[in-house]
């Protein structure tokens, strides 16, 4: 029994496969770039629940109070702290009133 392969026969597509579209559309047709179901860190932030949003807030003031409190320390610990040269090398500002006109 012979074979198609045997035979040197190509193989020919069928009738009732399908065939290929013309042009390839590899971009949705929706207004946004995201796939459907999927929502961008803001609008998640915006939908949420006002405890949510609220509990969001405190934690990134706590975080930056945090930040600001041992950024002092962490300077020192890493010899971070600029010295009296460093501080002569800054420009220095004078105050000038302003003189009011007669």
């Amino acid at each position: 029994m012979e074979t198609q392969a045997d035979s040197g026969e190509q193989h020919k597509p069928s009738t009732s496969e399908p065939k290929a579209k013309a042009s390839l559309n590899l971009i949705p047709p929706s207004s946004s770039p995201q796939p459907q179901g999927h929502m961008s860190l803001w609008q998640n932030y915006r939908t949420s629940a006002p405890k949510t949003k609220l509990l969001v807030g405190v934690g990134l003031m706590a975080w930056g109070g945090f930040g600001l409190l041992s950024s002092g320390k962490t300077e020192e610990a890493l010899s971070l702290v600029p010295t009296e040269e460093d501080n002569s090398k800054l420009p220095s500002i004078h105050v000038v009133d302003k003189q009011e006109k007669q």
